[in-house]
């Protein structure tokens, strides 16, 4: 049996975590679809669910391509109050978010999940998400800040200044 799709979830280790992808139900990937939009990403039509819940089926028609991938992402990152954590040796590019009371963490986050809206604004689509858990955040102080800053920027709408928060790990 298949899944729905996949999601974001920290796996432990000897020490620390690390973030894997693993197989998500149909509740999984209707709640992403949820968070994302809640979040600030582009609005996500659902065209159907099957009677078994095996399938999703949804289609973002006003989803036109990016002009400038990476200032497009940030542009998109930044409408869903999103902060890069800082630390943590991550492999791949994700951000923290806070949404219904709850921190997120946001990825797969390439070129096809980089899309404009109708109005020509640079949003997200279709990108994984998992839960940041409350263990993780305790274990890892470079997820607790990027958990505490996408709380204020959510709450008051504007980003925390940090040098490092928005400049990739291989500029560094």
């Amino acid at each position: 049996m298949g899944s729905v799709g996949k999601k974001l979830i920290f796996k432990p280790r000897s020490q620390g975590f690390e973030i894997d992808v693993s197989d998500a139900t149909w509740r999984d990937t209707i709640l992403k679809i949820s968070v994302l939009n809640h979040a600030g990403g582009l609005p996500t039509e659902f065209v159907g669910l099957a009677s078994t819940g095996d399938y999703v089926i949804v289609k973002q028609p006003l989803a036109y391509p990016y002009e400038n991938f990476l200032r497009d992402r940030q542009i998109a990152e930044d409408l869903m109050r999103g902060i890069k954590p800082v630390g943590g040796e991550l492999r791949q590019h994700l951000f923290v978010t806070y949404s219904d009371d709850e921190f997120w963490l946001v990825g797969d986050l390439h070129e096809r999940n980089i899309m404009r809206d109708p109005q020509g604004h640079p949003t997200i689509i279709d990108a994984l998400i998992g839960r940041v858990t409350p263990l993780a955040q305790r274990e890892l102080s470079w997820l607790r800040k990027a958990c505490e800053d996408a709380k204020s920027f959510r709450e008051t709408g504007t980003k925390p200044t940090n040098p490092f928060l928005d400049v990739e790990d291989d500029d560094l």
